[in-house]
């Protein structure tokens, strides 16, 4: 091997490293950014209304403002800092502690819940929102998390056996997602450990990933002929090429014809409108649970961040 095709090798498994603590560490998705999502999506290109990004009160003397360093602040200017620093002190604990929600992520021990409000809080904070926003936001989201959604899992792909299932795990995901194809094999793991089943849903963000509407279709394709996992993998193992190939190359047809599909059926049921209407049910369901990025995880209806997904579907340890 030479060394120039080591070095290629070396430089995409830095990359891999990369994306992987980027989803362990990370907000552990693909965000779409799309202008019309709620509180948790892109940034205003103006700071919202409702005044400037402090509230009448009080001010904290600036030697008084310590953060948790967990929330990776550095980014924000000393006014921000303060602000997070005064939202994070006035509300409480999300894990349902009798402290404040600062001391909460003080604690290494904290809850997933504290750590996810906690960067949604920095987010909105640097998006010039006020500290009544930023406290709206919050409750928001928390109420989102607490919904317990319904979806139809009727005549899609699944893992797992549906009939005596011991959790439902709902999957949004999206085939040029690197963290999706992170999450792939370890959730399908998780699944057959824990006698769960899976159902994954198609939530192709299109505004980012130019293939991924057609990736959607050809897995629906697929699926049709009785082989879903078999394209599901093949095309995470091409997602390189997808990242690269410009729209129109055909490279998701090439990626098909190592499934061992029959090609005449797969290209009719591409064209097919019911594919594209199968596929749009998914991104609706997305839409009315109000998902900005995949992978997004239910389990039993609720949602559940990926780093805790083991959690939610082990059985309770006895006291």
């Amino acid at each position: 091997m030479s060394s120039r095709d080591m070095l290629q090798i070396l430089r995409r498994a830095a990359g891999y490293f990369l994306v992987l603590v980027g989803l362990m560490v990370g907000q552990c998705t693909c965000q779409n950014n799309r202008p019309d999502d709620p509180a948790v999506g892109s940034a205003p290109t103006t700071p919202p209304p409702g005044g400037p990004a402090r509230d009448d009160g009080p001010r904290v003397a600036p030697s008084q403002i310590v953060l948790p360093p967990s929330l990776g602040t550095g980014d924000l200017d000393q006014d921000e800092k303060q602000v997070l620093f005064e939202v994070l002190s006035e509300q409480y604990d999300p894990c349902g502690k009798p402290k404040s929600f600062l001391e909460s992520l003080n604690d290494p021990k904290t809850c997933e819940l504290a750590q996810t409000l906690g960067a949604l809080a920095v987010q909105k904070v640097s998006q010039g929102f006020s500290k009544r926003q930023i406290a709206r936001a919050l409750l928001e989201e928390q109420a989102r998390r607490a919904t317990k959604m319904t979806f139809n899992v009727d005549d899609g792909p699944y893992f797992g056996d549906p009939k005596t299932p011991s959790h439902v795990i709902v999957e949004f995901f999206d085939f040029e997602c690197p963290h999706c194809k992170i999450a792939s094999g370890p959730v399908r793991e998780l699944t057959t450990k824990y006698g769960a089943v899976l159902y994954p849903k198609f939530f192709p963000l299109a505004r980012i990933h130019k293939h991924a509407q057609e990736a959607a279709l050809a897995a629906l394709a697929a699926f049709r002929q009785g082989k879903f996992w078999e394209a599901y993998e093949a095309i995470f193992d091409h997602q390189d090429e997808l990242h690269v190939a410009p729209e129109g190359s055909g490279i998701v047809r090439r990626i098909m014809t190592g499934v061992g599909l029959d090609m005449d059926r797969y290209d009719k049921d591409m064209k097919d409108p019911a594919s594209a209407a199968r596929v749009a049910r998914d991104v609706a369901e997305a839409d009315q649970a109000q998902l900005d990025g995949t992978p997004t995880f239910f389990v039993d209806g609720t949602l559940v961040d990926y780093e805790a997904l083991e959690q939610a579907l082990a059985p309770p340890k006895a006291p």
